[in-house]
Parts: C-alpha cells; structure tokens; sequence
C-alpha cells in the first residue's frame, strides 16, 4: 500500500497509493537519488521494520527509519561514484549496491536487523557478521561489470538464493543490455592480501546477452530519418516514416565516422605530447572522454548526412529505455509537409504532397480500422 520514490530534488518521498498522497519527504543526500529499496515486514508505516534505503549521484547509501525521518539512520560511503542500484541479500543481514563506475558492493547494516530493528546478535535472521564482510562491514563482490568504459555501470541488481558453496548470488544489468549471474565465494587470506577487506571469489555463471542500446542520437535535418548511436559506438540510420533502418546512408555515415576517429584520435595524441602525463585519471575524466570522442564522430556522421531542405520539426525522441521512441504532439505534429517523391513515396504526380505526422498516424492505425470496419460488416 506504500511507494517509495527518489527524485531530481535530491529527496526520497514516500507515498500512500490508496490516497494517493505523500506521507513524508526524507531529505539527506545533495545529489539526484537514482536508487530505493524499502524493506518492510508489513504495510504499516508505523512498523518498527519499516525502513528505507536510497542511493544517489552523490555516491552515498543513506539507510532511513521512517519513525525517525529527520535524519538518515545510517550513511555508506563506500562508492566512489553514483549509486545506480541496490538490492537487500536474502538474508536481510546486508545489501548490494552497484555504481556508475561498474562495481558491486555488499555492506553490512551495522549490526542493525532489518526485521526487528535490533542488534543481529541477537537476531537468528543476520548470521552474516561485519567480520565476514572486512573492515567497516563492506567488501567489494564485482570489480567491473564490463570491460568497455562506456558499458562499465550497473544499471540493477537482483539477489537470489545462493547455490552450493556460493556465499552470496545476484543477477546483475549493465547498460551493455547483458544480465549476469554473479556466484560470489570467500576464500582464505594469505599473508600478501589486504588486511582490511576478505578476498573474495565472483565469477559469471549465466550470461544472457542483449542488444545494445541507444545512447545519443542526432535528428536529421530532413526530418524523415534519424541518426543513433549505441552503447558500442556503432551507427544506425532509421527512417521515422517507415521505422526501418537505411544501409546505403549507414554506410556514408560509417566512413565520414572511421575519418572522423582517425582526426580525433590524432589531434588527442598531439594534444598528450604537448602536456605532460599525469598517473591515472579518474572514472569520470574517463567517461567525458568517452561522452566527447562519441559527440565528435556523431557531429560528423550527422554533417555527411546533411541535405539541402528545410522543414518544421514535427516529432521528439527519446532514448531513455535504450531504444528509439517517437512522439507525436497535437500541436506541431502536423507542421511537416514535404513531397511525397522526396519521401520515397508513391505519388500520381511530382507535387504531390503529403503532411508527415498524418502520413505515420494513418500507417499506425491502418491495420485497426480494417478491423473495425470488418466487424461493423459482419
């Protein structure tokens, strides 16, 4: 009967469904929250196993008790980048938390049992120690998800029962569109580990490999098509008319792409020899590198394509699922006129036209209203 929810505001709200009214309003991260979980053993709010837990962009994990919501009850700081997913391990003794920087951590609550809000020494459900779990009760399970910087973020996590000899199991998403199932074992220290955290075992036991997602896209200045780029760099060019793809433009797009990487690429290696080198860059140095070497090669795919029309936008996009999404305004969907030659249209004459949102809106709905005139025949 209760939503909770993080949002842009940096605060997570929960939410009564039935009314459908906010019952209170947590504040306590500084950055967007991009991750809840709220763990509770019955619906009422009052319970003293309601709590809440919320990660954010500001690289935190903040555990709430919602009878105390002033304050955070707990706060992790054991991720050096946003907090994208969290999931509670099955015995409620610790959670999982994955990051943009493409790790997996498991974390203690402090000795706090979710079910009843004591100390686990005294609670059969958490045999799960902090001592297990290294210093400070944490341990990182998966060091990268991914091997490409701009795949490498954990998108969720979902834990499962363990198998045998598996300490702790989890499905777990990348951005690459790829679900993995992580079985994690701890093994014994040697004299050479690192004193403060246990060495730990994770290796992949299912792998289901998906598509990759759309990440950027440019529309075309004709209006009918649009260039996207996935998460492994390649370039597709659909026609919004027909929702196909066009190989003859993807393969100019392909080259002006390849020229376009060798410049990038050689400007970047001048620009290195004229400044000296520094140890290391940071996970989000990397990924603006990644995020501008993209934007470079779609600027001159998006260039080579380029046609000499003007017309009225007539639709937006969004790319947010990983997949294109077209959407129709009332109030500028039929804007877009062109000749229906141009489109690649069948015309009875040269100066036809043919209004673009109207055109995709008949295709939409053909097969139905078929359907609806057979039935009012019958």
């Amino acid at each position: 009967d209760f939503l909770v929810t993080g949002c842009a505001a940096n605060t997570v709200s929960l939410w009564d469904v039935r009314s459908a009214s906010r019952v209170m309003r947590l504040r306590g991260h500084v950055d967007v929250v991009r991750a809840v979980r709220m763990i509770a053993e019955n619906a009422a709010p009052a319970s003293a196993s309601a709590l809440i837990l919320s990660g954010s962009s500001d690289a935190t994990v903040q555990l709430w008790d919602i009878r105390h919501a002033n304050r955070a009850l707990r706060v992790y700081e054991h991720h050096i980048d946003s907090v994208w997913a969290l999931e509670v391990v099955p015995d409620q003794a610790s959670f999982l938390s994955g990051s943009r920087d493409g790790s997996v951590w498991q974390v203690a609550f402090d000795g706090m049992s979710l079910r009843t809000g004591s100390s686990t020494a005294s609670s059969a459900r958490a045999p799960m120690s902090t001592t297990s779990l290294g210093a400070g009760g944490c341990r990182r399970v998966i060091s990268a998800i991914e091997h490409e910087p701009r795949e490498n973020m954990v998108l969720s996590i979902a834990a499962v029962p363990s198998g045998d000899g598996e300490a702790l199991a989890a499905w777990v998403g990348s951005v690459a569109s790829t679900a993995r199932r992580y079985a994690v074992a701890t093994i014994a220290k040697t004299e050479e580990d690192d004193a403060e955290l246990p060495v730990v075992a994770s290796h992949v036991t299912t792998e289901l490999v998906g598509l990759p997602g759309i990440i950027s896209y440019r529309v075309l200045n004709s209006r009918l098509r649009i260039l996207a780029q996935d998460t492994r760099g390649h370039l597709e060019v659909w026609n919004v008319t027909s929702a196909q793809r066009e190989p003859e433009l993807e393969a100019v797009a392909a080259t002006a792409a390849t020229a376009a990487m060798s410049a990038y690429k050689s400007n970047a290696c001048a620009a290195k020899n004229g400044v000296s080198s520094t140890s290391g860059r940071s996970v989000d140095s990397a990924a603006a590198a990644v995020a501008k070497q993209q934007s470079f090669v779609l600027d001159a795919a998006e260039k080579a394509l380029f046609e000499e029309v003007v017309v009225p936008s007539w639709f937006s996009v969004d790319v947010c699922l990983g997949s294109l999404a077209i959407r129709l305004d009332a109030s500028s969907a039929y804007q877009a006129e062109i000749y229906a030659v141009d489109a690649g249209l069948a015309a009875q004459s040269e100066d036809t036209k043919v209004n673009l949102g109207e055109h995709v809106l008949r295709a939409l709905f053909a097969c139905w209203r078929e359907a609806v005139d057979l039935q009012q025949i019958a």
